[in-house]
């Protein structure tokens, strides 16, 4: 009877150190939650090549707009009388297409001039567009400085070219005056309906002062 109890003692030990075992083995190999390692955003490789956002800023339609700005100089001559007269000449106009984005401020720069256009009304159903112009006088070294000299409102129809190119039918033309009421600039901006830029008639302003040459 000892030697049986003492063996059945011994099995219920072996038994309690396996469950033991397995036990432990059970949490070692327990897999754990955790959350994914963060995966960094890829980059599209350029090689060179237009990236997605240049693909769709090119692919938004434009708008081709005619203009002419012609400046005018100072030119001081005596009359028959001998007083001094300033009369106000034009100098070579300066020609340009601008092709502007639909819906978006543009900037272009002709010379001495920044021009600025920004879209005001677009009506899709009839395509008629409105646009403002506004010009600036650059000076100083490299031109880096610049001043408003005024604004000029275009509006007219737009007539598809191209895909995703259209022109402005439509002329607005006005003479920017300086401080002083003296000719700065004439614009002429838009096209008429066959397509070619507006002439405007431009007439010299003079200015008289005493005095003899």
């Amino acid at each position: 009877m000892k030697i049986q109890f003492m063996t059945a003692r011994a099995i219920g030990i072996v038994l309690l150190l396996n469950s033991w075992s397995f036990k432990a083995q059970g949490q070692e190999t327990a897999p754990t939650e955790t959350a994914p390692p963060p995966v960094a955003a890829k980059k599209p490789p350029t090689n060179g090549f237009l990236t997605h956002k240049e693909v769709t800023e090119l692919a938004q339609p434009r708008v081709r707009i005619g203009l002419r700005l012609t400046s005018f100089i100072k030119k001081p001559t005596l009359d028959p009388q001998g007083r001094t007269v300033e009369t106000y000449v034009t100098r070579e106009p300066l020609r340009h297409t601008l092709r502007s984005r639909l819906n978006k401020v543009n900037h272009f720069y002709l010379g001495p001039w920044h021009v600025e256009t920004t879209p005001l009304k677009w009506i899709k159903e009839t395509r008629r567009y409105e646009i403002r112009l506004s010009l600036y006088r650059r000076y100083g070294a490299y031109d880096l400085l610049e001043e408003l000299v005024g604004h000029v409102d275009l509006a007219g129809v737009l007539e598809k070219q191209e895909e995703s190119i259209y022109v402005l039918k439509g002329v607005a033309r006005q003479r920017i005056r300086d401080k002083f009421g003296f000719p700065l600039l004439d614009v002429v901006a838009g096209y008429d309906p066959e397509g070619v830029i507006s002439s405007s008639v431009v007439k010299p302003s003079q200015k008289s002062s005493s005095g003899k040459g």
